[in-house]
């Protein structure tokens, strides 16, 4: 990568003012800051990669088809349903004790908050796999799948492939080929 993005966040009141600064990798100079005021957060990450592409990029004829999806499209557009994703995946995955019937209430509270968010049912999904919970995990994967359609194509893939695990071993194992030839570094 030609760049890396430095910022801070503070919480003022009802806003949050994230101030940014984005850096050369070859040589560690700034070259372009600014700062966002917005009520939601995540609302700025679109906003910044707008600006990004706006302000810096330059484009070439390979970008002429590129999306830039809404994060609030990748995720939610809730903070708090953020929060609980966030949670959900550090009590499954980054502690000694991967807490997978932790996790579940997490994810299930932000599923509450968000019942759009379809990266959180795959999420469910997968944390009841761990604890034997197979169909549970399979109605999760379902929900996921009718919400996946505004995901980026890389995010569809590994719902799909979540649904199809149960659905068919053969077509499992076609999508992880197409897959690895799509996206040979993931």
């Amino acid at each position: 990568s030609d760049y890396f993005l430095n910022g801070s966040i503070e919480k003022t009141g009802e806003s949050y003012i994230i101030n940014t600064s984005l850096f050369s990798t070859k040589d560690g100079k700034e070259f372009y800051s600014k700062k966002y005021e917005n009520t939601n957060p995540i609302d700025v990450i679109d906003l910044i990669s707008e600006d990004f592409r706006k302000e810096v990029y330059i484009e070439n004829e390979l970008d002429k088809n590129f999306i830039d999806l809404p994060v609030s499209n990748l995720y939610t557009s809730s903070l708090d349903a953020l929060k609980y994703y966030s949670v959900s995946l550090q009590l499954a995955f980054f502690n000694e004790q991967y807490n997978y019937k932790g996790a579940i209430g997490a994810i299930k509270k932000a599923i509450a908050i968000d019942p759009n968010f379809a990266v959180a049912y795959a999420a469910l999904s997968d944390y009841n796999i761990f604890i034997t919970e197979f169909e549970t995990s399979k109605e999760a994967i379902k929900k996921a799948m009718q919400l996946k359609d505004a995901l980026s194509e890389r995010m569809q893939l590994g719902i799909k492939y979540g649904y199809m695990r149960y659905e068919s071993q053969v077509k499992a194992l076609s999508l992880l080929d197409m897959w690895s030839k799509l996206y040979p570094l993931d």
